[in-house]
């Protein structure tokens, strides 16, 4: 069993203390950033090819799936919470 009362930022992140402690804060983070890091691997040839289809020319495609991941990492934070980012970015 875990037996730290708060000395690291891992224990005040799952125990709900720390919110504004930038220890917490960076912590928290750098794990959305990893998560929107797996989504984009994930799903980046889906958004390209969904704007090929509506284009028709991959260049346009590839900047439209640009702009649509950089829209959703800049509001991550909230858009990670959703049910279905994917829905979000294809928007």
């Amino acid at each position: 069993m875990y037996q730290n009362r708060g000395g690291d930022a891992w224990y005040r992140i799952v125990h709900g203390t720390g919110e504004d402690d930038p220890v917490v804060q960076r912590v928290t983070r750098k794990a959305a950033r990893e998560s929107f890091d797996d989504y984009y691997l994930r799903d980046y040839t889906a958004i390209v090819r969904l704007g090929y289809v509506l284009t028709g020319k991959r260049s346009v495609a590839e900047e439209i799936a640009q702009e649509a991941f950089l829209a959703a990492y800049r509001r991550w934070d909230r858009v990670a919470g959703y049910r279905s980012p994917e829905a979000w970015v294809r928007r």
